[in-house]
C-alpha cells in the first residue's frame, strides 16, 4: 500500500472534513451574532471565515498534523490534532479580540462558545469516524510493497523493529538470515551471501532489501547492485558500526538511519506518486472524455471495415516491477500468428492502410489511456516492452530491469528524443535504457508535463520512425 490509504484520507480531511467545521463553527457564530445583533456587517464574517482557515491551514502546518498521520498513523494524528485546534482558536479569537470593528469585546467569549463546542464536537466525531474505518481499510488492503533485512545484528534488529512500527505502509518480511549462524568476518564468503540473499529476496516477492554490514565487510559494492537491479529490487546498505567505537561514546545519528543505494528515485516519495497519479488520472478523463468519446466509434468502424478482427489489439507487456500486464491499442496490423514474437518493420505486410495511418499519427496509441485509468500504465514513463523482447534485451543490455521500477508509459523521454520504432542494431536499445534511467533518475512533474506538449508536437509534426 506504501501510505497510499493515508495520505488520500489526509488530503480528504485538509479539504473536505476539518476546512468544512471551521466554516460551519464561524456561520453559527455568525447566526448567534446576528440574532444578538453582535455581528457589524457581512464583509465582517467574510474576514472572520478566512482567518479561521488561515489560522487552521497555518496551524496544521506548524504542528504538521497531516503529515503526522500519513507518517505514525492514528496516534500521531490525534497528538497534533488538539495541538492544531488550540493553536487555531488562540489565533482566531486573538483576530476578534485585536479587531473592534467586528464584534463588541464583551460578547466575543460569550459568543465563541457556541463555535468552540461545536468545531471540537466535529473534530472528536470526524477522528471517531476515521479510526473506525481506517483500521477496517487498512487490514483489508493488500500491502503491495514488501521489505526486508540480511544481516542479524544490532543494526538489522533496530531497522526490524522501526519497519514493524510503520506496519500500516510497509509490509515488513523479517531478517532474512535471523535463523542462520554465520561469521559476518569472512568476507570470500560474504559475497555469495550477499547474492543469496538477493535471490531470495527476488523469488519471495520482496521489493526492497536492506543489508546491515560492517562497511569494512564490503566487497564490490557496484556488481551487487547490478545483481539487484537485474532482479527488479531495490537494494540498500545500511552501515553496522556497532562495536566500531568505545563502551562510553555518544552516538548521535541523522535521521536514526544511514542507507547507501544505487541512485535517487524522486517516484520513492510518497507525494511525487500521488502528484504524477492525480495527474495520470485528470490527464486520462481529459482525453478519454473529450477525444476517445467520439474517436473511437470512427475509428472501430473503419476497423471492422477493413477485414475481420477485434477492434482492440491486447497484448501482454511488461509493467512496473516486471509484472505482465494486458496492453491495449487499436489494432493496426491484419491478424496474424507473429504479433506477440515479432515487432513491426518498416514496410511490415501485416499492417493495413488504415493502420499505417494510425501508427503513423500514434492515434493506435490512445486505448492505452484505459490503462493508464486501471494503474497499469501512466501518461509518461519508458515504454513497455512485449515479454520475450524483455527477456531478449535483458540479457543482452546493461542495467535494462532498472526501467521497470516505475510504471511505463504511453509517451517518454525515449520517444521525445527520437528514439522509438524498430530495433536494427542493439546499440540503440541501450540508448533508450539510458533515457528510461535518466527519467527514473530525474522524474519531476513539469518533466512530463513537458514530454506530453512536445509528443503532440512530434505527433503533428511527423515522425520517421514512426510506422
Amino acid at each position: 500500500m506504501r501510505n497510499k490509504f493515508r495520505l488520500f484520507i489526509s488530503w480528504v480531511y485538509l479539504v473536505i472534513i476539518d476546512l468544512s467545521l471551521c466554516f460551519f463553527s464561524v456561520y453559527l457564530f455568525l447566526d448567534a451574532s446576528v440574532q444578538a445583533d453582535l455581528w457589524k456587517s457581512w464583509y465582517s464574517f467574510q474576514n472572520g471565515l478566512y482567518v479561521s482557515m488561515q489560522a487552521w491551514l497555518i496551524a496544521s502546518a506548524y504542528h504538521r498534523m497531516y503529515r503526522n498521520y500519513t507518517s505514525s498513523g492514528f496516534e500521531g494524528l490525534y497528538r497534533s490534532t488538539w495541538r492544531v485546534f488550540i493553536t487555531q482558536q488562540i489565533l482566531f479569537v486573538g483576530y476578534l479580540i485585536i479587531n473592534p470593528s467586528v464584534l463588541r469585546h464583551s460578547e466575543i467569549i460569550h459568543q465563541s462558545l457556541l463555535s468552540f463546542s461545536f468545531l471540537i464536537t466535529g473534530i472528536l466525531i470526524s477522528r471517531i469516524v476515521l479510526t473506525i474505518l481506517g483500521r477496517h481499510w487498512e487490514k483489508k488492503m493488500d500491502h503491495k510493497y514488501s521489505v526486508a533485512i540480511w544481516g542479524f545484528n544490532q543494526t538489522g534488529i533496530e531497522l526490524a523493529a522501526h519497519f514493524e512500527s510503520l506496519a500500516g505502509e510497509k509490509k515488513f518480511m523479517g531478517i532474512l538470515d535471523e535463523n542462520s549462524v554465520f561469521d559476518y568476518s569472512k568476507k570470500k564468503e560474504l559475497r555469495s551471501k550477499l547474492i543469496e540473499a538477493i535471490k531470495q529476496a527476488s523469488q519471495k516477492k520482496i521489493h526492497e532489501l536492506y543489508i546491515c554490514i560492517n562497511p569494512q565487510a564490503i566487497i564490490d559494492l557496484k556488481s551487487l547492485f547490478k545483481l539487484a537491479d537485474d532482479y527488479c529490487l531495490r537494494l540498500r546498505f545500511v552501515p553496522d558500526i556497532t562495536g566500531n567505537y568505545p563502551d562510553n561514546s555518544v552516538v548521535k545519528p541523522l535521521h536514526q538511519f544511514l542507507s547507501i543505494s544505487q541512485r535517487s528515485e524522486p517516484l520513492e516519495e510518497q507525494n511525487n506518486r500521488f502528484v504524477k497519479r492525480l495527474f495520470d488520472i485528470v490527464f486520462s478523463l481529459l482525453i478519454i472524455v473529450f477525444v476517445m468519446s467520439w474517436l473511437y466509434p470512427i475509428i472501430a468502424l473503419l476497423i471492422k471495415l477493413q477485414g475481420p478482427g477485434p477492434v482492440i489489439f491486447k497484448q501482454l507487456r511488461s509493467g512496473e516491477k516486471n509484472v505482465p500486464f494486458l496492453c491495449y491499442k487499436f489494432r493496426s496490423m491484419r491478424v496474424n500468428a507473429e504479433s506477440d514474437s515479432k515487432q513491426a518493420v518498416k514496410g511490415d505486410s501485416r499492417i493495413t492502410k488504415l493502420g499505417q495511418f494510425l501508427r503513423k499519427t500514434s492515434l493506435d496509441e490512445f486505448p492505452q489511456f484505459f490503462n493508464v485509468l486501471k494503474g497499469d500504465m501512466s501518461v509518461v514513463g519508458p515504454r513497455p516492452h512485449m515479454l520475450n523482447h524483455t527477456k531478449e534485451y535483458h540479457e543482452v543490455t546493461e542495467n535494462f530491469m532498472v526501467r521497470h521500477f516505475v510504471k511505463p508509459g504511453i509517451t517518454g523521454l525515449s520517444q521525445i528524443r527520437g528514439l522509438r520504432g524498430e530495433i536494427t542494431d542493439m546499440k540503440y536499445i541501450q540508448e533508450r535504457i539510458n533515457m528510461d534511467i535518466e527519467y527514473v533518475e530525474n522524474w519531476n512533474i513539469i518533466s512530463d508535463i513537458k514530454i506530453c506538449f512536445l509528443t503532440f508536437y512530434f505527433v503533428f509534426k511527423g515522425d520517421q520512425h514512426a510506422y
